[in-house]
């Protein structure tokens, strides 16, 4: 199955959560890039705002279109329960080139169930599976176990 990891991050965590798995799945790679400066601490409010109140954005367009994988894994943060506006953004543009997709959520307090049917009435497609863990989780070995659990929902061995 050919597989692409996108990424959304601003604080390195899905970043550093994407380029694992891909090696896990020897798969290609690609940040989703918002267009806004979304970095400082006001910046932190606005954003939250910018969450809340499912805003799109404006995103660079991307390098490795998603009709050409079989399947697609989107990491990205939960902001205030919700999915940044360039997930939104990136999953409105792109519904109809996703065949099969696959989430894997990073959090402060825990996963968001409204960040996931966020994304599931954009595409109207429900992931294959989701995977989750807190920021203060990712350096230990609690990532492995939830790339672990991912393939094998996926069947990726």
């Amino acid at each position: 199955m050919k597989t692409i990891i996108y990424y959304f991050t601003l604080s390195g965590n899905s970043k550093k959560i994407s380029e694992n798995l891909s090696k896990h799945l020897k798969s290609d790679v690609e940040e989703i890039v918002d267009k806004k400066n979304r970095e400082g601490i006001l910046r932190f409010f606005i954003n939250g705002f910018d969450a809340i109140f499912e805003r799109y954005t404006e995103i660079k367009k991307i390098e490795k279109k998603p009709s050409d994988y079989d399947l697609i894994i989107v990491t990205f943060p939960v902001w205030a329960g919700k999915i940044p506006p360039a997930i939104k953004t990136f999953f409105n543009t792109y519904k109809d080139q996703i065949k099969k997709y696959a989430l894997f959520m990073t959090y402060g307090l825990k996963p968001s169930a409204r960040a996931i049917k966020i994304i599931e009435e954009i595409t109207e497609k429900t992931p294959l599976s989701i995977a989750s863990i807190s920021a203060k989780e990712i350096d230990t070995k609690k990532l492995n176990e939830e790339i672990s659990d991912l393939k094998k929902n996926l069947s990726i061995i």
